[in-house]
């Protein structure tokens, strides 16, 4: 078992028109057997942080990463 850092970005454009990506919010999740169900199971808590059903209204990407 590991925990798991998720976090979720916006990607953005600079004023002089390069994307970016813009931290929206990261969620800690311990104990979890493979980065696949840490990502379900932080995709479903930063969707109901944000009172909405699909996490995809305030990210567009995902980035996961075991610490251990």
């Amino acid at each position: 078992m590991a925990t798991y850092h998720v976090e979720f970005y916006r990607v953005l454009l600079s004023s002089d028109g390069h994307p970016f990506k813009c931290l929206q919010g990261k969620i800690d999740v311990p104990d979890m057997e493979s980065s696949g169900q840490a990502v379900e199971d932080a995709s479903k808590k930063f969707a109901a942080l944000h009172g909405v059903t699909d996490w995809k209204i305030y990210a567009d990407t995902i980035e996961v990463a075991a610490v251990n």
